[in-house]
C-alpha cells in the first residue's frame, strides 16, 4: 500500500470525484446492484464534482462498472472501461505473485538470504530474507530517488547497500519501494527472463490478461490515460523518462505497471480460480504474516493488506498512486464483494471511497454523502464548528479512562466508525494515542480539505481528525 502522510487508525469515510453517470459502450451494468439508491446518489455526486476514472463493483454474481471524465480532457477524449492507467503499487502483488510461482517451481525459497542473489552484500543486510522483502520487514529505506530518475541495477544497489538501515530485527513493519525493486531483479536473476516477460509468460498471459504490463503489451496510445491533479498535468506514464526497459529500478517491481478495469477483473477471478498459483501457495498472499501498526487494527501478507471488518471477515486491498494516478483493489472474499476504483485524476480523499462503496453494498439504507472542502487555515478550538468535541475528545485522551472513552465514542463516532471495531479495540486504540499525546497543551489546529490537524506543544506528534455531520468519522495519528 503506498506510504501515508498519515496513519488512519479507523474510519470508514466518504469522498468523491466527477464523471459521467451513464457508463460508456461497453461498460456492464446489473440492474440488482444499480437499485441500490446509494449508488445512484453516489454517482451522481462524482459526476458533480469531477471524478476521472473507472469503478468496478462485483458482488457474488451481479457486475456494475461505470466509467467517468477524461483520460485526455484537452482532446476531450472520454474515459471508458478499456482505458489503461497506471496502477501504482497495486503492482507488488504481482511482484509477490511472481515469487511464489518461483517458489512453487523450487527455483527458490522464502527463507533464502538475500546474499545468495546478490554480491558486495553488507552485514547490517546480510541476515535479509525473501520473505523481509515480501513483508516489509527488511529495514531497507522506503525510497533511494525519485521514481523517473533512470539508474542502473549496479548503482541501485550500490547505493542501497550506503543506506542506513533501519533498526529491525525483522519483525518491525517498515513500508519499503526498495524491497520489492529487489524482489524483482530476483526475478530476472532466476528466471534469466525480464521481470516484465517472466509477469505475462507465468501471470498475464495464463490469467487472459493482454494489457497489463510496462512496454510489452500491444497498447493503444489513445487509450493511455494522462495523469492531472489540481496542480497540472503529469502526462502518460511512459512518458516519465522510461527507457526502452520501462521504468527505472527505483519503480520497477513495486510499482508503476499500466493495466484496464477488465484486465484486474481477470486477475480477481485467476485468484479465485488458482489459475496460475496452488490453493496452498496462494494463501501466503494472505497470510497474517506481519502487523502494520502497534495496535494490529491491519496485518501486511505478501503484496497484499489485510484488515478486520465488522462481520469478522477479512478485507484483502492494496492501493498505490504517484499523486496522480490512484489505484484502490478491495476484495471481500468470503462476502463475494470486490471493487476497483481507477484514476488518473487523484485526491487524497479516494483512498476511502472504496469503503463508501462497500458500504452501500452491505447496507441497503446507507446513504452516502460526500465530504468535501479545500480550505488550509490555522483555527482556535472555539472558532471551529466541532471545537467543543475535539476539545471533549482530546481531554478523554488526557485521562485515558476506559468510561469516558466508551462515552466519547457512543457520544461522536459516527456509526460507520463504531462499527468498525469492537469497543474493546476502540478503548485500547485510543488509550494508546492518549499515551502518545500524554497531558501536552494544544498549541495549533490546522484544517486541510476534510483533515483537521491538532499539534501539541513539547511534542512532534499531530492529531488528525475527519468530521462529518457534526461526528468523528476518521482519527489518526501523524
Amino acid at each position: 500500500m503506498k506510504t501515508k502522510s498519515y496513519f488512519i487508525i479507523l474510519g470508514l469515510i466518504a469522498i468523491c470525484a466527477c464523471a459521467s453517470t451513464e457508463g460508456e459502450k461497453g461498460d456492464k451494468t446489473n440492474v440488482k446492484l444499480l437499485d441500490r439508491k446509494g449508488f445512484e446518489l453516489l454517482f451522481g455526486q462524482l459526476d458533480s464534482i469531477g471524478f476521472y476514472g473507472n469503478i468496478a463493483v462485483i458482488h457474488k454474481h451481479d457486475t456494475l462498472i461505470r466509467s467517468f471524465g477524461f483520460l485526455d480532457k484537452t482532446d476531450g477524449i472520454r474515459t471508458n472501461r478499456m482505458t489503461i492507467y497506471d496502477i501504482g503499487s497495486v503492482t507488488k502483488q504481482f511482484t509477490a505473485a511472481a515469487i511464489l510461482k518461483l517458489v512453487s517451481n523450487q527455483k527458490l525459497y522464502l527463507s533464502d538470504y538475500i546474499a545468495h542473489y546478490f554480491e558486495d552484500v553488507p552485514e547490517k543486510y546480510a541476515d535479509v530474507t525473501i520473505h523481509h522483502l515480501l513483508t516489509h520487514t527488511s529495514g531497507m529505506p522506503t525510497a533511494i530517488g525519485r521514481d523517473e530518475e533512470q539508474i542502473s541495477k549496479k548503482e541501485y544497489l550500490k547505493r542501497l547497500w550506503k543506506s542506513e538501515k533501519a533498526k529491525n530485527d525483522g519483525l518491525n513493519y517498515m513500508y519499503s519501494n526498495v524491497g520489492y525493486s529487489l524482489l524483482a531483479m530476483i526475478i530476472e536473476k532466476v528466471s534469466s527472463k525480464s521481470y516484465e516477460q517472466f509477469l505475462i509468460d507465468e501471470l498475464l498471459e495464463p490469467s487472459g490478461m493482454t494489457q497489463t504490463g510496462y512496454l510489452l503489451p500491444k497498447y493503444d496510445d489513445h487509450k493511455i490515460a494522462i495523469g492531472y491533479n489540481e496542480s497540472g498535468e503529469l502526462g502518460k506514464p511512459y512518458q516519465q523518462n522510461w527507457t526502452s526497459d520501462g521504468p527505472s529500478w527505483h519503480l520497477k517491481g513495486n510499482g508503476g505497471l499500466l493495466s484496464t478495469v477488465d484486465d484486474m477483473l481477470k486477475w480477481h477471478h485467476s485468484l479465485e480460480n488458482f489459475t496460475v498459483l496452488s490453493p496452498e501457495i496462494t494463501a501466503l498472499l494472505y497470510e497474517k504474516h506481519i502487523p502494520e501498526d502497534e495496535f494490529e487494527s491491519s496485518f501486511y501478507g505478501y503484496g497484499w493488506a489485510l484488515f478486520p471488518t465488522p462481520r469478522n471477515t477479512t478485507l484483502v486491498t492494496h492501493n498505490g498512486g504517484n499523486g496522480y494516478f490512484f489505484c484502490d483493489f478491495l476484495r471481500y472474499r468470503k462476502e463475494e464483494l470486490t471493487i476497483l476504483i481507477f484514476t488518473n485524476f487523484a485526491k487524497p480523499a479516494y483512498e476511502q471511497l472504496g469503503f463508501q462503496i462497500a458500504r452501500i453494498v452491505f447496507d441497503k439504507k446507507y446513504i452516502p454523502q460526500l465530504i468535501t472542502g479545500n480550505r488550509s487555515e490555522s483555527l482556535l478550538v472555539e472558532d471551529h464548528p466541532n471545537g467543543r468535541m475535539m476539545e471533549n475528545l482530546v481531554n478523554v485522551l488526557f485521562e485515558r479512562s476506559e468510561e469516558a472513552i466508551e462515552q466519547c465514542v457512543k457520544n461522536h463516532f459516527h456509526q460507520n466508525l463504531k462499527e468498525v471495531a469492537a469497543m474493546k479495540q476502540h478503548v485500547k486504540m485510543l488509550k494508546q494515542i492518549g499515551e502518545e499525546i500524554d497531558s501536552n497543551q494544544i498549541e495549533n489546529i490546522h484544517e486541510e480539505g476534510e483533515e483537521t490537524f491538532i499539534s501539541f506543544k513539547d511534542i512532534d506528534l499531530k492529531l488528525m481528525i475527519i468530521f462529518q455531520d457534526n461526528q468523528i468519522v476518521g482519527l489518526g495519528i501523524d
